[in-house]
């Protein structure tokens, strides 16, 4: 990220401005500029401290007093990321989606879902949308509350699967030592429990 500082200039130009920063470990390194419009821009992309210690116009006019300090401070963007990936929950289930957010709070969250568009404003992380049937949700847009906004596509898919049926057939009645059939064919798919568990063979 970067933040432009506009520079007001008076004089003549073009001008030569030497701008000062830190460099993070206490250390003053020197930035010289050739401008030849007011106002100008200088673009920083760093969270450090900034003054001007020398100018120069085009009469060969020089100001060699350091002009007030400037510090900026460069906040990283928001974020929004679900805490699972695609998953499936059964019919008549619910499941919990989970978003972990980023920046500062509150936070403005804007997304899709089979529903339409959607905005939440969001207290604290992580946001939960409880979903309980097919549904796929896009995050679109996550704002916080210093301003810093960030465009997202983060996309989750949640597949509803049918509960499997069960038909142990029809009542037998068995001679003694008769062996009967119950149910259907097995399915790989499927796992199976049987009550009683005795004198049963699958």
């Amino acid at each position: 990220e970067s933040f432009d500082l506009q520079l007001e200039l008076t004089g003549t130009p073009n001008w030569t401005v030497t701008i000062t920063h830190d460099d993070g470990d206490g250390n003053l390194v020197d930035e010289d500029l050739v401008v030849t419009a007011s106002p100008a821009v200088y673009n920083v992309t760093d969270s450090l401290e900034y003054f001007i210690t020398n100018i120069v116009d085009g009469n060969n006019c020089a100001n060699d007093a350091d002009s007030a300090p400037v510090t900026v401070t460069i906040d990283p963007l928001p974020t929004a990321l679900y805490q699972f990936g695609d998953s499936a929950i059964c019919a008549g289930s619910s499941v919990d989606v989970l978003i972990d957010l980023t920046g500062t709070a509150p936070w403005s969250l804007d997304y899709t879902n089979n529903a339409g568009v959607q905005n939440a404003v969001v207290a604290s992380s992580p946001f939960v949308i409880t979903v309980n049937t097919n549904d796929v949700i896009t995050l679109t847009n996550v704002g916080d509350a210093i301003a810093c906004a960030n465009p997202i596509n983060e996309i989750i898919t949640i597949t509803e699967v049918a509960i499997p049926l069960v038909d142990a057939g029809p009542d037998l009645v068995l001679c003694s030592n008769e062996v009967g059939v119950l149910g259907t064919p097995e399915n790989p798919a499927y796992t199976y429990q049987w009550t009683p568990v005795t004198d049963l063979e699958t």
